[in-house]
């Protein structure tokens, strides 16, 4: 170690310093002689001074050739310069030759280079044993082979066969030495090898060897298993059985051949690089195939079996060798494998949705019968490379194809056909990509050639159809020598097919398809177009449909009967089921000013004795009450909502022409029914007229026409009548409010007439359930259905593409889920949904004091309580009502401020524009209008 100076004065100076001795001149050019030269003595004569003979002991005598004479050891004080120009001068004279040295006469033999390893074999073995002798095992023997016979037997173990030296073990699934055992093991050393050399060269034709029997064994058992049993795994088997062919048949050409008695010219370098492309390509099969030549066959990973998990398996194993840019026949084979594979897959998944000539497997060639329901259709799960468009567009055009084979048979996109464009396949070359890019149909398109020139005679007309394959033996003799399976350079039809394949695959995909994802988009692009074609065909289709199959007509229908917004029917439905009557007696029905009531139906007198000790349930039809049991089943009840669908219809639409049979459709279509007691004990409701769900028993029941189901679906009647339910209680709460204003203005029985406080408690309570229950129901009809469901139905009228609005239909079945996402938003307008339990728990309750409300004033009325007895209780609801109020709208309030925009909302509402009217209001956007409605001005939160 030198030491650190720390200080600048510790340095030497420039005059401490010794010069570098002086460089004398110790060579120099002769002075020629008088005499004349002769330029062939003087060579010979320098060639002698040359020659060093050296004498090694110590080494083996062919090890003497690569040694220099050793330098003399530097004597103490001897300057390196001069060191070197002696040693780079003979006799004190300089090597260096002058212009006049002529050429040797005789040639001279190039000299090795310096590297050991580039001697001659014997020389280089010799050393490496010398320098690292091998350790000899009890248990080992050596045996010498020379390099022919080496190659010769491991040329058959390439091919999968076993030979002297090796021998396929069955379980271990590899070629193991012949000669070696338990308690012997052989090593083969080739002649001027090493054992490590010999053993590196013995690997690469193992490997390969190990691999192909591997690889075949796997297809042997792929054909014999019955679980794989499907058309893509046996595909799969036969694209990779065609690959082993070819490169059995590529390795059969490798030397050394049958005819070949030396290695004529080729090296061991040559002969082991012809044979590193194939190791390559088998163990990439190998690693597709998880058959890996270090795992042992207990550990062999399963093969996926299903179609879109195995073609997944390719796709990736494809595309990871695409990025990685391996060798270029791997690649090929690897596409070659998932073209052929996919190709009867990719044929099914066509035949799914119309796309395909062929008719034998096509699912739509099954019976109406039995894809009636599309809804049986099973789902699928497709490949992982499909394009995510494609796995939308697939299953909505399966269930499209089946409506539309049951709306229109005779379609032009239901005839099979025959065009190369409806086939679904891979394709790799430039010009392949350029014609799908254009749409046009390329040689490529047509069933692939085997690509070899085959003499085909022309085409002769004097055969039948039938009997054109006998063309054959018009041929010369000898025509088609070579293309007989019985000849050695015949090439069978996959294998030429695998050939031409290869041989056009190209270098690197085209610059429009980069990458394999690219690529994949453009194959399935034609048939992502037919599936978007026929999912809007049928579109086009149902909205086009003549009445009665009009989309409009039934959902118009639906919502004029089912939500009420008929005014006709909602008048008649109000007048058999509810009234507004200051009376419990039934022959009070007509005071109301409503000519048409169940009570003028009746066909045998009712029970009018013994009203007064029964309770009033105010707002219902007494006529509902005649059984005495509830929920009423009679019917007289069904004859007459029957009536009131018929007469409402009549007064809805002026009757033409087609009247009639538009009317014997909506009585086969719409009707009530009774909905069935549950067994829990949720609806104790329905069993109490006195509850405000005391008709939530009954419901309107629609059947769509076929194939219109599809867009009515059992779901979407579900929410219609849960917003039937809801809309009957909100006209039972308005009723009975009706049948207390009357009570309330009679003189003859006066309400509270001695308690003024509680009877001004009883009109404040009546003003303020009046007006929570009036503008919830101008809300409901108003904003929460009026505001969501005229929107939608104004765009299914023809001229609706015209209009600006959010509705847009790709297909039927977006149709009914833009159906079904209306339902929704006009149940979350309703606080109806899931997620809105609490405050539609808040808003029940409040209707459901209301209701007690009436029924109270309707007991303090007939005399059946005190108003002593009814002012507490009055109070007490009151109270109840408030807080129900208070903590409703602070519900909606939390719903309102948790969105900037819904919040913004309830400020000054923005004028109408030109394209407002067919703009949806939405559900949750619906909100701040209730809550606008039923809180203008903070009362009730300023009340609480």
């Amino acid at each position: 170690m030198f030491p650190l100076v720390t200080d600048l004065s510790d340095r030497p100076s420039s005059s401490d310093l010794q010069e570098l001795p002086s460089l004398q001149p110790s060579f120099f050019v002769p002075v020629l002689s008088e005499k004349p030269q002769d330029p062939i003595l003087d060579t010979l004569k320098r060639e002698k001074t040359d020659v060093h003979p050296v004498h090694v002991d110590h080494l083996p005598p062919e090890l003497a050739l690569f040694l220099e004479p050793p330098s003399p050891p530097l004597r103490l004080n001897e300057s390196i310069w001069i060191e070197a120009i002696q040693k780079h001068s003979i006799m004190g004279r300089s090597r260096i030759l002058s212009w006049d040295a002529l050429r040797t006469s005789r040639p001279q033999p190039a000299s090795a280079g310096s590297f050991l390893s580039e001697q001659d074999s014997t020389v280089f073995a010799a050393a490496r044993h010398h320098v690292q002798p091998r350790i000899q095992r009890h248990d080992d023997f050596v045996q010498y082979i020379t390099l022919d016979h080496l190659l010769r037997s491991m040329k058959l173990v390439t091919l999968g066969t076993s030979s002297v030296l090796h021998v396929w073990d069955p379980l271990s699934e590899r070629f193991v030495d012949s000669a070696s055992t338990k308690e012997r093991r052989r090593v083969l050393l080739v002649d001027g090898k090493d054992e490590t050399i010999s053993a590196s060269i013995i690997s690469r034709f193992l490997s390969i060897g190990t691999s192909l029997r591997r690889l075949e064994k796997l297809v042997t058992d792929i054909r014999s298993l019955k679980a794989h049993n499907n058309a893509t795994m046996h595909a799969f088997a036969h694209a990779l059985s065609t690959c082993l062919v070819y490169l059995r048949h590529s390795l059969a050409a490798c030397p050394p051949t049958e005819n070949q008695t030396s290695f004529e010219g080729n090296t061991l370098t040559t002969i082991l690089m012809q044979y590193t492309q194939y190791e390559i390509v088998l163990t990439g099969l190998c690693i597709l195939c998880k058959r890996e030549e270090l795992v042992s066959p207990e550990n062999y990973a399963p093969l996926p079996s299903s179609p879109k998990n195995l073609l997944s398996h390719i796709y990736y194993e494809l595309n990871t060798h695409m990025e990685a840019q391996s060798l270029s026949t791997v690649i090929a084979m690897l596409a070659f494998i998932l073209t052929t594979t996919s190709r009867d897959y990719f044929e099914r998944i066509s035949s799914s949705v119309g796309f395909s000539c062929r008719q034998s497997i096509n699912l739509n060639d099954r019976s109406e019968q039995e894809h009636k329901d599309f809804r049986e259709l099973p789902d699928e799960e497709f490949p992982a490379f499909f394009p995510s468009e494609l796995v939308q567009a697939l299953p909505i055009a399966r269930r499209s194809l089946v409506l539309l084979r049951a709306a229109q048979p005779d379609h032009t996109l239901l005839k099979h056909s025959e065009s190369p464009k409806s086939r679904i396949e891979w394709f790799w070359t430039q010009d392949e990509v350029y014609a799908a890019l254009n749409d046009r149909c390329t040689s490529s398109d047509e069933p692939r050639a085997l690509g070899v020139e085959a003499s085909v005679p022309e085409k002769n007309t004097r055969y039948k159809p039938e009997l054109a394959q006998f063309h054959i033996f018009d041929l010369e003799p000898g025509n088609h020598i070579g293309k007989s399976c019985f000849d050695s350079v015949y090439t069978g039809e996959a294998e030429a097919v695998l050939q031409h394949f290869i041989h056009t695959f190209p270098e690197s995909l085209p610059s429009v398809t980069p990458t394999l994802q690219h690529l994949t988009t453009l194959v399935f692009r034609p048939l992502l177009q037919h599936s978007m074609t026929l999912s809007s065909t049928l579109l086009s289709l149902f909205l086009s449909l003549p009445p009665p199959l009009d989309v409009y007509s039934h959902i118009k229908l639906l919502g004029s009967f089912i939500l009420l917004m008929s005014p006709s029917f909602k008048r008649r439905l109000s007048a058999a089921l509810f009234s507004d009557s200051d009376s419990f007696a039934l022959e009070s029905d007509q005071p109301s000013g409503q000519s048409f009531s169940l009570r003028a139906l009746r066909r045998r007198p009712t029970q009018t004795n013994n009203l007064e000790d029964k309770s009033w349930p105010v707002g219902l039809a007494p006529a509902l009450l005649d059984k005495e049991t509830w929920p009423p089943v009679d019917t007289d009840l069904s004859f007459f909502l029957r009536t009131v669908i018929v007469d409402s219809f009549v007064d809805m639409d002026s009757v033409q022409d087609e009247g009639k049979k538009e009317l014997d459709e909506l009585e086969n279509r719409l009707g009530f029914a009774i909905k069935d007691m549950p067994e829990d004990q949720g609806h104790e409701g329905w069993s109490s007229p006195m509850s405000v769900e005391a008709l939530d028993f009954l419901y309107m029941d629609y059947k769509p026409p076929h194939p219109l189901e599809v867009i009515i679906t059992s779901e979407i009647l579900f929410k219609y009548q849960r917003m039937f339910t809801f809309l009957l209680r909100i006209l039972r709460v308005e009723y009975a409010l009706h049948a207390v204003y009357r009570m309330s203005v009679s003189t003859e029985r006066p309400i509270f007439p001695t308690l003024a406080s509680s009877y001004k408690l009883f009109l404040h309570f009546r003003f303020i359930a009046q007006s929570f229950i009036s503008n919830l129901s101008g809300y409901v009809y108003e904003t929460a259905i009026g505001g969501n469901f005229g929107p939608f139905l104004a765009s299914l009228r023809p001229s609706a593409a015209k209009l600006d609005n959010r509705f847009r239909f790709s297909d039927v079945f977006s149709l009914a889920d833009a159906h079904s996402r209306l339902l929704n938003d006009i149940l979350t307008a309703c606080l109806m949904r899931t997620s809105q339990r609490a405050a539609g728990a808040l808003l029940k309750d409040a209707m459901e004091l209301v209701l007690d409300f009436t029924v109270l004033t309707g007991e303090l009325y007939r005399g059946r309580m005190e108003e002593y007895q009814a002012a507490p209780l009055l109070e007490n609801m009151h109270r109840q009502f408030r807080k129900k109020m208070a903590s409703l709208l602070k519900a909606l309030r939390g719903a309102v401020d948790k969105n900037v925009s819904l919040k913004a909302s309830v400020e000054v509402p923005r004028a109408a524009g030109i394209h407002d009217e067919h703009r949806p209001i939405g559900g949750s956007e619906a909100l701040p209008h209730l809550l606008m409605r039923l809180d203008l001005g903070d009362w009730w939160s300023g009340a609480a």
